[in-house]
C-alpha cells in the first residue's frame, strides 16, 4: 500500500471515522503524478480487487468506490469524477441501499444523503 495511507490510518488510530476512497484506473492526473513520483502507485488508481489492496482495504473497513466502472468509451475520469457528480452519488445510494454501512453508529451516510439532496431541492 501507499506510504502516506498508511500513515493517515495509523494516525488516526485504531477508532476512526469510516474512509471512503474513490479510485479510477483511467485518470489521467493521477498517471502523471504516477510517472513524475517514478512509477510509485498513486492510491486513487489502485484496483481495490487486487492484492495487496483488497486485503488491506478490507481490513482498514475503507469503503471503495471505483469510477473507472462509470467510464464510456473516449471519456475522461477526471472530467467523470467531478462533473457527473449525479453518478458518482448515485453509486453510492445503490452500495448503501445494498447494506454497505458507511458508519457505525446512528445515522448513516445514505440518511445524510437523503438529508443533503432534500436541502438542495
Amino acid at each position: 500500500m501507499c506510504k502516506m495511507y498508511k500513515m493517515v490510518c495509523m494516525a488516526a488510530g485504531a477508532i476512526r471515522p469510516r474512509f471512503a476512497l474513490f479510485v479510477s484506473q483511467d485518470d489521467p492526473a493521477l498517471s502523471l503524478s504516477k510517472v513524475i513520483w517514478g512509477g510509485v502507485p498513486r492510491l486513487g488508481d489502485i484496483d481495490p480487487n487486487l492484492e495487496p489492496y483488497r486485503t488491506g482495504l478490507e481490513r482498514d473497513r475503507i469503503l471503495v468506490f471505483d469510477l473507472t466502472k462509470l467510464g464510456v468509451q473516449g471519456d475522461n475520469a477526471h472530467d467523470r469524477a467531478f462533473s457527473d457528480v449525479t453518478s458518482v452519488v448515485g453509486m453510492i445510494k445503490q452500495r448503501l441501499s445494498e447494506g454497505q454501512a458507511m458508519t457505525d453508529s446512528g445515522s448513516t451516510l445514505s440518511d445524510k444523503l437523503e438529508q443533503a439532496t432534500a436541502l438542495g431541492k
